[in-house]
């Protein structure tokens, strides 16, 4: 096991600094998983039903006065006909009555180390689960699935699907920190992950209905409490939002009710201050047909006075009849004379 690195030199633990100094220790590990019998002391205020007003005062190994007193352990004897590679040996506490029984190994004593075999497949490519695609017998399968799992570490949840590593959990990257100051304390890590895997995976063996769960009488009533999934939004987060949408909903109605009330005057208004607005129409009216040019209905002035030109290349702006001309034809209408023809009207000639 590799413990979290722990820094050298003077700074901050949490921050891997450029130059400063870390060490990693290595641990060796040997795990064996052992079921005993313990004394809890605990208060409970049953008023209101509630699991949470549990409170746990004291654990410790329940004390025997002799050896006859000591529990009966039990485990599975299969006669040599299997391996552990092949079947997981079931185990517990058994009646006296079955203390000689040619299948049944027992012992007498306050605990028992438990049988199992770990696939060590699983645990070097990450793709065990405990809980998924596999059988979870308390009496057989839990502990070496639960242990399989301790020791199955990866950021991406390795055989169970959480984290241990602290990779993605700086509380927990910060407490495997401290645990990892010694061997002594580094210990404590498989035992707090166990606990944890084993912990959600079992809810022990005993039933609810009597024997064999088939009991018809002075069975014990089961609550249930239904979960369901439900998404609920903190209105006050909304506020703002609906201040802006009524704002919104105000000024729409009024510039609705306005452009209704003088609905006609204001579109004639605004085509005549865009005519007379407009550029060509200001240079027209300066250079041709007066005021009238800046009112007259838009069809009208581009076919009158839609194709003029207009130089201003000048301080003042003026007609030109030959801005697209060559040079030469623009000496021509320079040199146009005003004579007086035969029936006394005047006319141009170049």
């Amino acid at each position: 096991m590799h413990g979290v690195p722990q820094r050298q030199d003077s700074g901050s633990s949490l921050i891997f600094e450029a130059g400063s100094q870390w060490s990693q220790k290595i641990f060796s590990c040997a795990t064996a998983v052992k079921a005993t019998v313990k004394t809890v002391s605990f208060n409970y205020n049953g008023t209101d039903g509630l699991l949470s007003n549990l409170a746990v005062t004291n654990v410790q190994d329940k004390i025997y006065p002799g050896e006859a007193s000591m529990p009966l352990w039990g485990v599975e004897n299969t006669g040599g006909g299997y391996t552990n590679f092949q079947l997981n040996l079931i185990w517990g506490l058994v009646s006296p009555t079955y203390e000689n029984n040619a299948n049944v190994s027992t012992v007498r004593q306050p605990s028992l180390y438990l049988p199992g075999w770990i696939d060590p497949t699983y645990i070097s490519s990450g793709t065990g689960d405990l809980l998924i695609g596999s059988e979870n017998l308390p009496g057989s399968d839990f502990a070496p699935q639960a242990l399989e799992t301790t020791y199955c570490v990866s950021p991406d949840g390795g055989c169970n699907g959480i984290d241990y590593t602290g990779d993605t959990n700086m509380a927990m990257w910060v407490r495997w920190q401290q645990l990892t100051t010694s061997a002594e304390t580094a210990s404590l890590i498989p035992n707090l992950i166990f606990t944890d895997t084993a912990a959600s995976a079992i809810v022990g063996t005993k039933g609810v209905l009597g024997p064999g769960n088939t009991a018809l009488q002075n069975d014990v009533s089961i609550s249930v409490t239904p979960f369901t999934q439900k998404v609920r939004y903190h209105y006050p987060f909304a506020i703002p939002a609906l201040i802006v949408i009524l704002l919104l909903a105000l000024i729409t109605l009024f510039m609705a009710i306005t452009a209704c009330i003088s609905l006609g005057g204001n579109i004639s208004r605004l085509r005549l201050h865009l005519k007379q607005g407009a550029a060509g129409r200001i240079y027209t009216a300066f250079l041709y047909a007066g005021p009238a040019v800046l009112t007259m209905k838009s069809k009208d002035w581009s076919r009158q006075l839609g194709k003029k030109i207009i130089d201003l290349s000048e301080q003042f702006p003026s007609e030109t009849l030959a801005l697209q001309w060559p040079q030469k034809e623009v000496r021509a209408v320079e040199e146009e004379q005003l004579v007086d023809s035969d029936d006394g009207k005047k006319s141009w000639s170049n």
